[in-house]
């Protein structure tokens, strides 16, 4: 629970973690410091599990993620709780981050309700899991495999899935405002980042976009104290 004075209801965060979609917990140390930082900041947050490739190939994990959003918008979870359920936003690493940008760009609408959500976090994000994909950047052959397993599928030639596993191909108007924090020489290429920024801003969605020198990968980046607090201030920005 955050901190502070609890008499008006507070915006909600559901944190989703990383892990190459097949590995990772929301108990996990790094994650647990996550939750503690923005409840700090005044936010209910709420960290969720999902089902892992390859034995739970896509769309499990989404479905889940899905899930723990609906749950969480349940006006009696927001009564037990003592938060805004129209105000939740959304914080991803690396795979977890796939997850949640598919959060924000998957359907059309009302960003308030339902399984949609009104704030997305995108740290280190593979957002193209199709073949195009892979070549942006020149992706390593070995995070290649790991997105085929996560798609159960043998190659990206015959993949039914991986574009729409890929939030690049979702995106539209109605979406949420994203922030989106990317090193420069990770191994998830720069690339991913740039292209789904740019489709953001070509359908007119509030991005903030931070290239960050050097290879720091998904919550390595928040190391930087200033870039927490540029998160931070960001979502209070968008949800309070």
């Amino acid at each position: 629970m955050p901190e502070g004075d609890a008499s008006e209801p507070r915006a909600a965060i559901i944190g989703v973690h990383g892990g190459s979609w097949s590995g990772g917990d929301k108990g996990q140390r790094p994650w647990r410091e996550i939750c503690a930082w923005l409840a700090s900041e005044g936010f209910v947050v709420f960290q969720t599990n999902y089902r892992l490739a390859p034995a739970n190939p896509y769309p499990a994990g989404i479905d889940d993620v899905t899930t723990a959003v609906e749950w969480i918008r349940d006006d009696a979870q927001a009564d037990r709780f003592g938060y805004d359920p129209a105000r939740l936003g959304a914080f991803g690493d690396s795979a977890g981050a796939n997850l949640t940008a598919l959060l924000g760009t998957r359907g059309e609408g009302d960003t308030t309700t339902g399984s949609r959500v009104a704030a997305v976090v995108d740290l280190s994000g593979p957002i193209d899991l199709t073949r195009e994909g892979a070549a942006l950047g020149d992706l390593a052959e070995d995070f290649q495999r790991v997105e085929l397993a996560y798609l159960g599928c043998a190659s990206f030639d015959e993949c039914a899935d991986a574009r729409d596993a890929s939030p690049l191909y979702q995106v539209d108007a109605s979406d949420p405002p994203f922030f989106v924090a990317h090193s420069l020489d990770e191994f998830v290429p720069v690339e991913q980042a740039e292209v789904f920024v740019a489709a953001l801003e070509a359908v007119g969605i509030d991005v903030t976009y931070v290239a960050v020198p050097g290879t720091a990968h998904a919550l390595s980046l928040l190391y930087d104290q200033s870039l927490r607090d540029e998160i931070a201030g960001w979502l209070h920005d968008q949800l309070d």
